[in-house]
């Protein structure tokens, strides 16, 4: 995927508007959507790119917009999400490594500030294999949220996948507090 294409998948998730944020990018992986979102954030925010692999290394480029990018080696699974306070949650193709999404999801809204936003990008099906063992397409987040009444999807975008069928999508999540 082209980092344009990236961008276009969350941007309209993403208020660039005002002060600074800070935002956490649960299984960043090799930081495409990590820099993505920091081309969209206001001057001065910083994006915490966190995964277990260290497939991604910070480069020159990465720095030569106004947002920083730090980068943490962990398994987004497994850290403390309490008292984080972030303005925002991007996960883009890394919630569908997560066994117990109701409960993950809860955590993950629960860690947003009041008026904090959650940005998924995930494949659009249903049907599990070797790399993506628990996907979740556009419908079941959606019926998963009305069913923990966790929040409230809009769908920012899709694109294609040159990897199955139904596609990609991305949607913003907004807590139901």
């Amino acid at each position: 995927m082209e980092l344009s294409t990236a961008i276009k998948l969350i941007e309209n998730g993403v208020s660039n508007a005002g002060d600074a944020q800070s935002w956490l990018d649960l299984g960043a992986g090799s930081g495409l959507f990590t820099r993505a979102l920091a081309s969209t954030l206001p001057s001065g925010s910083v994006v915490t790119a966190i995964d277990k692999s260290s497939s991604y290394s910070l480069t020159q480029s990465d720095h030569k917009g106004t947002t920083r990018i730090e980068t943490r080696l962990a398994d987004f699974t497994k850290i403390d999400l309490k008292d984080l306070n972030v303005h925002g949650i991007l996960m883009a193709n890394s919630l569908h490594y997560v066994k117990d999404q109701q409960g993950f999801l809860k955590k993950v809204l629960d860690s947003l500030m009041p008026g904090g936003r959650l940005i998924i990008v995930e494949y659009d099906t249903d049907r599990g294999n070797a790399w993506v063992p628990y996907p979740l397409s556009f419908s079941s987040l959606t019926n998963l949220l009305i069913k923990t009444s966790a929040g409230i999807a809009t769908r920012l975008g899709t694109t294609p996948s040159q990897f199955q069928r139904g596609g990609i999508y991305s949607v913003l999540i907004w807590p139901a507090r």
